[in-house]
C-alpha cells in the first residue's frame, strides 16, 4: 500500500502528464481547462462531495501550466479532506448537511482574474490561518503531511505576482480566493500594486 506522500506525488504526476504542460515555459491557458483537469485526477475522491461550478468568462493567462494546476491541487485536496475530517468526526449533526465545494472563476479588472474555492468543512482558527502558509506548518498527524502543500501555493502565486487569501467562519464557511494577472507584461505593475497596498510604496 502507498503512503500518503506517495499517493499525492503520484496524483501530481498524473496531472501534469494528462495535461501535458512543460512548467519551465509560460504560455497562455483556459485556467478553467486546469481546474477540471484537477477535478478529473481527484474524481475518486470528490464523488461524494457537491461540486459546484460557477466559471464566468475569462480571457486566457499567460502563466506556468503545471505549477498554476498545482495549486488547484493542493487547495482542492486539503478543501476535499477538510470535510472528509468533519463528516468521520461528526461534528456536524445537521441531518441535511451536504459536503460542498464551490469554485467560481471571475475577471475582476481587465487584466487579472479571480479564483475562489469554497467549501463548508471545518472552520480553520484565525491563529492557523495566520501560519497557514509558513513552511511544515501542518495540522495533521505525523506521517500524513508535510506542511509544504499551501507553502508551495503561495510561492507559486507570489511567482506570478498574484495573490492568495483565506476567510474562514461559521457564517461564510472557508473560502481560498487566487488572483492574477493575465499577461506577463502586467507582473510589473501588479507587483508594484502589491507593495503599495502593503504600505511598502511612498
Amino acid at each position: 500500500m502507498k503512503t500518503g506522500a506517495e499517493r499525492i506525488k503520484h496524483i501530481v504526476q498524473s496531472l501534469r502528464n494528462f495535461s501535458r504542460l512543460d512548467e519551465s515555459e509560460t504560455k497562455f491557458v483556459n485556467l478553467q481547462e486546469g481546474i477540471e483537469n484537477t477535478l478529473v485526477i481527484l474524481n475518486n475522491k470528490i464523488q461524494h462531495i457537491k461540486v459546484i461550478k460557477n466559471y464566468g468568462e475569462l480571457s486566457l493567462v499567460e502563466c506556468y501550466p503545471a505549477k498554476i494546476n498545482q495549486v488547484f491541487l493542493d487547495i482542492i485536496f486539503n478543501a476535499v479532506d477538510a470535510i472528509n475530517q468533519l463528516i468521520s468526526k461528526q461534528q456536524n449533526n445537521q441531518l441535511d448537511f451536504v459536503p460542498t465545494l464551490k469554485i467560481k472563476t471571475e475577471t475582476i479588472e481587465s487584466d487579472r482574474v479571480r479564483i475562489s474555492f469554497w467549501n463548508n468543512g471545518p472552520v480553520i482558527p484565525p491563529k492557523i490561518i495566520e501560519k497557514l502558509f509558513d513552511p511544515f506548518f501542518t495540522t495533521k498527524p505525523v506521517g500524513q503531511g508535510t506542511g509544504l502543500g499551501l507553502t508551495n501555493c503561495y510561492q507559486i502565486v507570489q511567482q506570478h505576482c498574484g495573490q492568495i487569501e483565506v476567510i474562514s467562519n461559521s457564517e461564510q464557511g472557508t473560502e481560498f480566493t487566487i488572483t492574477l494577472p493575465t499577461k506577463m507584461s502586467d507582473r510589473k505593475n501588479s507587483k508594484e500594486k502589491l507593495i503599495l497596498s502593503s504600505g511598502g510604496g511612498k
